[in-house]
């Protein structure tokens, strides 16, 4: 069976550059040949596939949490740009949904928002020097895990959905400009020829700059400063841990590290490092710990971001390099400009982001086509969507459970359970199946 989201043959047959033959740096040697293998303008696009989930969050946390928009910029396009480095694939870097939803919510203050990050780094090292992130692979069926990337992909189509219609019918951010982005997009869905994330940016650029300029705000011109947060001890550190580190730990686990792992192996069966549990776990946890008490927002990576890049034209880390280094770049040198001008970019467009990488997403659930396994997963994304990821997978793992036993023989059934081992083997057996 061909592996999901594999390339033309015409493509396929270009010999890759991996990362493992070089090393710890992901870039091919002789840099030039790299450099002529991988630089296109279908690059250029796909680095901006995930904008539709970066910019909404971003914005919204540095204007309710009171975060200094540079530092979170900075950071932000520093982690692309190490991540680029590390990775020979467009591995994305987004905001941790659930702690940038509450910071949003509830109004945390910095230091809040920064003791989560530091606290779930912790937490996910731990997972890796344990080597338990890499028992949750062998352990959960892949049936759960498309049900939690089919889960975020939805979320992801609905939400780009709502922006477009919460916008009005007419002007410079409105449905019609939405409907016809999204026409033009799924029109250019099958051809990398035409940069279409590139060219929405551009459009939803302009159109940004023509609202500010309509509007009575100054433009403010200023170059970025390091800072360090101050986290007050207990309250932020308890906010931190209880409404941000432990309700993120399962979706990072699964979306950020599980689902990306998997649907890596079927968009980049040749690049293996990207497939590894423990290499893509561990940059999560540096990230953050590194960057979060210098007023960096925490991020991790995700499935969904993958899925929107790789859409756009994105196959290979020259495309994050790039989008770091234009972070970085706008963050020092044109950092509340860059705010002011993401501030009034048009819902509309970065809503066409959102549904193209969400129905990239879903995709990738397609090789779940025997009975059980689409159960599996059905149940898994329903009970996601109308709770949360965590109650999603422990809804599917019991329903994986409950299925699995109902069609041993009853001999069989007694001695399994009664010998720990054998459960543990059949289960892997099951895992592997599904």
């Amino acid at each position: 069976m061909e592996p999901l989201g594999a390339l033309p043959e015409a493509e396929a047959c270009r010999e890759p550059l991996l990362a493992e033959q070089y090393g710890i740096l992901a870039i091919g040697k002789p840099f030039d040949r790299w450099w002529k293998q991988n630089w296109s303008t279908s690059e250029l696009s796909g680095s901006l596939g995930d904008l539709g989930t970066f910019i909404p969050l971003v914005v919204g946390v540095c204007i309710k949490a009171h975060m200094d928009f540079p530092s979170v910029l900075f950071f932000a396009g520093l982690y692309n740009f190490l991540t680029g480095l590390f990775f020979d694939i467009p591995m994305p870097v987004q905001p941790m949904k659930q702690i940038a939803a509450a910071a949003i919510a509830s109004g945390w203050s910095a230091g809040a928002v920064a003791s989560s990050g530091v606290v779930i780094s912790f937490m996910i090292l731990v997972l890796c020097v344990s080597n338990l992130i890499n028992k949750i692979d062998v352990w959960i069926p892949r049936s759960i895990v498309r049900g939690v990337q089919l889960c975020v992909g939805l979320k992801l189509v609905t939400s780009g959905l709502s922006s477009i219609w919460g916008t009005p019918w007419w002007g410079l951010d409105c449905r019609v400009l939405g409907g016809l982005c999204l026409i033009f997009t799924l029109l250019a869905y099958y051809t990398r020829r035409i940069p279409t994330a590139l060219l929405l940016f551009v459009l939803g650029l302009i159109l940004a700059a023509v609202s500010i300029s309509r509007s009575s705000q100054v433009i403010h011109f200023a170059v970025y400063q390091p800072l360090v947060v101050s986290i007050a001890w207990p309250s932020d550190v308890v906010t931190g841990l209880l409404d941000g580190a432990l309700p993120q730990l399962p979706l990072t686990c699964l979306n950020s590290v599980v689902a990306l792992c998997a649907l890596s192996r079927d968009l980049f069966p040749d690049k293996p490092r990207a497939t590894k549990m423990r290499p893509v776990a561990f940059s999560v946890a540096f990230m953050n710990l590194c960057g979060c008490m210098f007023g960096a927002l925490p991020m991790c990576h995700g499935a969904g971001g993958l899925a929107g890049q790789y859409r756009f034209g994105a196959r290979s880390n020259l495309s994050i390099l790039f989008l770091g280094a234009t972070k970085m770049v706008f963050a020092i040198l044109l950092g509340p400009l860059t705010l002011q001008l993401l501030r009034f970019f048009p819902a509309s467009v970065l809503g066409v982001l959102l549904v193209i990488s969400g129905l990239e997403l879903s995709k990738a659930c397609r090789d779940q086509n025997e009975e059980e396994a689409a159960v599996v997963m059905a149940g898994t994304t329903a009970a996601a969507l109308s709770y949360d990821t965590g109650v999603g997978f422990l809804f599917g793992c019991g329903l994986a459970l409950l299925l699995w036993t109902g069609r041993q023989p009853p001999r069989d059934l007694v001695k399994t359970f009664t010998n720990f081992r054998s459960l543990k083997r059949r289960l892997s057996g099951h895992t592997a199946s599904i």
